[in-house]
């Protein structure tokens, strides 16, 4: 069982999903609600991604200098995932860490997550497992007080968990409310 990946996908996790477990459950308080639809990359396999995620209230936020701010926020997704003819449910529970840019309407996006699969094959492509990681990376435009579009390439892969870990990536795009 190879490790190359778990430093990067799990200690990423392990360094942000804490920040969505100290958020108070009485204190929700919604930053954000959208939808992403993702496409893989691969000419081989056909899979399509769908989410409906929301982002809570920053749990931690740190400025770094002239109005440019780093917040980390608790996310979850219900969604599901479609590939060579299969279908599968995904639910997926994390953190997203988002670095905002001064003036500009634009922001960096970093997201991590634990993903868990009712289905974990597709065809002939095995995910290896219903328990997966989740990480992306991406940015947001946000085009007036409430809406923003963006960009994630977002990686989903067991982590060296199962006996197989072909990993799955999606260019995913989304359309949010900010509230």
């Amino acid at each position: 069982m190879s490790s190359r990946f778990l430093p990067s996908s799990l200690g990423l996790n392990l360094f942000l999903l804490p920040a969505a477990v100290l958020q108070p459950l009485s204190a929700l308080d919604f930053d954000s609600a959208g939808f992403r639809f993702g496409l893989d990359d691969e000419k081989d396999d056909n899979f399509t991604g769908y989410e409906a995620y929301g982002t809570l209230a920053p749990v931690y936020s740190l400025d770094l200098g002239k109005d440019s701010m780093l917040s980390i926020l608790p996310e979850g997704a219900v969604g599901i995932i479609r590939g060579n003819d299969d279908t599968a449910g995904y639910l997926r529970l994390g953190a997203a860490a988002r670095i905002s840019l001064g003036e500009l309407p634009l922001s960096l996006s970093i997201n991590t997550g634990i993903q868990v699969l009712t289905e974990d094959t597709f065809g002939d492509f095995d995910l290896g497992g219903n328990f997966n990681f989740s990480s992306g990376i991406g940015f947001d435009w946000k085009f007036n007080q409430h809406w923003e579009i963006g960009y994630r390439f977002q990686h989903t892969s067991n982590a060296n968990l199962y006996e197989t870990n072909p990993g799955l990536d999606l260019h995913s795009f989304n359309f949010a409310y900010k509230f």
